[in-house]
């Protein structure tokens, strides 16, 4: 699979601290005062059953 055009440069620049290939990344932009108060977590967009893609990995969870 091929990178998503517009977020190449952030790929490429996060490529060593990726243990495996991706196409795409979604990011949670945060000031710094919003990052000191959410504390040491980590983002997963598709949390709580939402996200764009949620019905893909629903239905591959399935055929498993």
């Amino acid at each position: 699979m091929r990178p998503l055009q517009r977020q190449k440069l952030i790929l490429n620049h996060f490529r060593d601290y990726i243990p495996s290939p991706i196409h795409a990344i979604d990011l949670k932009c945060m000031t710094p005062q919003q990052a000191q108060t959410a504390g040491d977590t980590v983002f997963h967009p598709h949390a709580g059953g939402t996200g764009i893609h949620i019905k893909r990995i629903q239905k591959h969870q399935n055929k498993e």
